[in-house]
């Protein structure tokens, strides 16, 4: 558990005192160096054999941030990546930096070199005369043997993609150094939070990573980037990565000149918010058979440049989507009854309280169920306005009865907050306004009382009642 987490830090050592104290072992890190990886496993055994469970994610298991960033998560049982996270586990609790993995790329010592040999790799292939491609999305990028690795790749002919957020030490197609390099940055209703790094045409080797292209993310500080092994799963990182590609609306792309400058679109393209397409195409996933997965994932690889049939095809996801829409917004126009309902009762109702008592019910957005009760109530209400215009007389008694109840100070206070919801629901009950006039003052009375009583108890040694007797 990382103590030095921004923003966070004193809620990690509560709940670090919190873990020990519960038998837990808690390992700090390393002196110098900040622990910014996220990952989990759960080892147990099935039928005499260790199995392991791995969850490795770009962002923190924070309920917080889960609503406002965009982040990836694997949750895995590949068993390679296990015994590669237990073996991260144990050298963490030993400070041993410098470990060696068979599938994740750790920083400070394997996470740059991992991602270095990527582009070395399509570096070689482009000067073979063979297709070539890199993509990467991160927060931010500062790292300067990265910055240069990527000028070579672009003076190789590589196609370089990249969408960083933040921070951003290159400049898009300079002359002879970063030629053909595409830079785009989308900042909208969510934190762009997740780092990909994929390499080929094919993407046929993904990463998913902790770390930035940042010489603090990369040489000082804890990191994974792990591979995304499954088809299915690689599938949908570049489905993701597309339909971020496709962005026109919130989407900007770095000049030559260093500024951001808004994506230009052709003559009958469609607008697309990817963001709002991406939750679009979750609420499909959630309800959807695997037959009906196929045409959610419209792309085989990831493409630099979607085409004006392909963008076509990206906007028209929405459009599944339309009839559920539909029906969801019908109670809102069912709603509309209820407001009118009111509307015309509250000339009826001289009282000033009765209008607000009313109101509460409809500014709840629940169902046309719930708000149909109100509908009626208003309605049963109407033939008996005298009874709810006795409400004025409720600040005349308040001194008056307040040593009826004084017995029974317990069911006071439970009668009392009873009554007032039965006064929103029933304003027209004669009892209920009787009893709640009378016992509202005797609440604060007797609680006085009470107090005064357990003072004399406590100096004197006996009660009034003990007095009495």
């Amino acid at each position: 558990m990382e103590l030095r987490a921004r923003f966070d830090e004193a809620n990690n050592i509560a709940w670090a005192e919190r873990l020990e104290n519960a038998g837990c072992t808690v390992i700090y890190g390393t002196e110098g160096f900040k622990c910014h990886s996220k990952i989990c496993q759960i080892t147990y055994q099935d039928k005499g054999k260790v199995k392991r469970i791995t969850c490795l994610g770009t962002g923190n298991f924070n309920e917080k941030t889960a609503k406002t960033y965009s982040d990836f998560m694997l949750l895995t049982a590949h068993d390679g990546i296990g015994e590669d996270g237990n073996t991260f586990f144990r050298n963490l609790s030993l400070g041993n930096l410098f470990g060696t993995y068979q599938h994740l790329g750790v920083a400070p010592h394997g996470l740059k070199p991992l991602v270095m040999s990527g582009l070395d790799r399509e570096i070689d292939r482009a000067r073979a005369g063979e297709p070539a491609q890199v993509f990467m999305k991160m927060n931010s990028l500062t790292d300067r043997d990265v910055i240069d690795k990527i000028a070579e790749a672009c003076q190789a002919g590589v196609t370089v993609v990249m969408i960083i957020r933040g921070i951003t030490c290159i400049k898009a197609n300079i002359p002879e150094r970063t030629d053909g390099l595409m830079v785009r940055q989308i900042v909208g209703r969510f934190l762009e939070h997740a780092r990909v790094y994929a390499f080929g045409v094919e993407t046929d080797l993904v990463y998913l990573s902790s770390a930035d292209m940042m010489t603090r993310n990369t040489e000082h500080r804890v990191e994974i980037a792990y591979p995304v092994l499954d088809d299915h799963c690689r599938s949908l990182v570049m489905q993701y990565v597309n339909l971020q590609l496709a962005d026109n609306a919130k989407a900007r792309q770095l000049t030559s000149e260093g500024t951001w400058r808004k994506v230009a679109t052709e003559p009958g393209e469609p607008s697309i918010n990817s963001q709002e397409l991406l939750i679009t195409v979750a609420k499909m996933r959630a309800g959807a058979d695997e037959s009906e997965l196929a045409p959610m994932t419209p792309f085989s690889r990831i493409y630099p440049d979607l085409t004006l049939d392909q963008l076509r095809r990206v906007s028209s996801i929405p459009s599944q989507m339309a009839e559920p829409v539909e029906v969801q917004a019908a109670p809102k126009h069912a709603k509309e009854p209820v407001t009118e309902t009111v509307a015309v009762a509250e000339p009826k109702e001289e009282p000033k309280e009765e209008p607000t008592s009313q109101v509460e019910p409809e500014a709840k957005p629940e169902s046309v169920a719930e708000a149909e009760p109100a509908v009626e109530e208003s309605a049963a209400s109407e033939p008996e306005p005298e009874a709810e215009a006795t409400e004025p007389t409720k600040p005349e008694p308040e001194v008056v009865e307040a040593h009826i109840i004084e017995n029974e100070p317990d069911q006071d206070v439970l009668l009392d907050t009873e009554d007032e919801k039965d006064s929103v629901s029933k304003p027209q009950d004669e009892p209920a306004q009787t009893t709640l006039t009378k016992r509202k003052p005797g609440r604060f009375t007797v609680g006085f009382k009470l107090i005064m009583l357990g003072f004399k108890t406590l100096f004197t040694g006996h009660t009034n009642d003990s007095k009495d007797q």
